[in-house]
């Protein structure tokens, strides 16, 4: 195998992780949410009770999804599958010294395109 052909495998993979990541950005949004405006939803208060979370991004899939597509946009070829099922399975992550909790519909959404 010559290295232009092992370049070209690698701008595939990556080429194929933006692909994923952009389809991770037109998920659906959450159907609990009422849109208010740009990052402003209204939510009934029983939502709010029934998964005990108040971050606002718990509830804006959107946000959601930007992170893990700008995960899979920064993260090393090799490892970002990786940092994707760990997401899947734990529900959370921490990134760049911050703890994101994932709606477990997010969750449902993300495992649809991920086979």
């Amino acid at each position: 195998m010559d290295k232009q052909s092992i370049i070209d495998k690698v701008n595939q993979i990556k080429s194929e992780l933006l692909s994923l990541a952009k389809q991770v950005r037109k998920l659906p949004p959450n159907p609990n949410a009422e849109p208010l405006g740009h990052n402003c939803i209204s939510l009934k208060s029983s939502e709010l009770f029934k998964h005990d979370k108040w971050s606002p991004d718990y509830y804006i899939f959107s946000a959601q999804y930007n992170l893990i597509a700008e995960l899979l946009e920064e993260f090393p070829i090799q490892s970002a599958l990786q940092k994707l099922d760990s997401i899947i399975e734990r529900q959370q992550i921490i990134h760049r010294q911050c703890l994101t909790v994932f709606h477990p519909q997010v969750i449902e959404n993300l495992k649809s395109i991920i086979k």
